[in-house]
């Protein structure tokens, strides 16, 4: 538990801090995102997000992560509708494409955090 005083604390100030960084992103993407920004939108200072996270870059990437965990619900539930293994494949592909036309921020190309191609 480190520092908090309890688990649900640290969780709400983790919460609170990928929401600002989430909307942070939104608005400016990673290269312009703040990181003074994102702690005042979650309502911290900078030293309380990096005793959470390493940096912009473990930022994005534990919002990637919830976003791949949300992906993996999403197209199992849809999955789970059909009737027929043909219903299922083309469930499955409709749900991954609907579950990122729906939010393009998460399937938006970040180059200077997934490096050269």
């Amino acid at each position: 538990m480190g520092r908090y005083k309890s688990q649900k604390f640290a969780d709400m100030k983790r919460r609170a801090i990928l929401d600002a960084a989430t909307a942070e992103f939104e608005a400016k993407g990673p290269d312009n995102a703040s990181m003074r920004a994102i702690a005042s939108g979650a309502g911290v200072t900078t030293g309380a997000i990096y005793s959470m996270f390493e940096g912009k870059e473990d930022l994005y990437s534990a919002l990637l992560l919830e976003s791949l965990e949300r992906l993996e619900v999403h197209v199992a539930e849809q999955t789970a509708l059909a009737q027929s293994v043909e219903e299922a494949v083309t469930a499955s592909v409709m749900a991954f494409f609907s579950y990122y036309r729906d939010r393009p921020f998460e399937v938006h190309e970040q180059p200077d955090l997934i490096g050269p191609r």
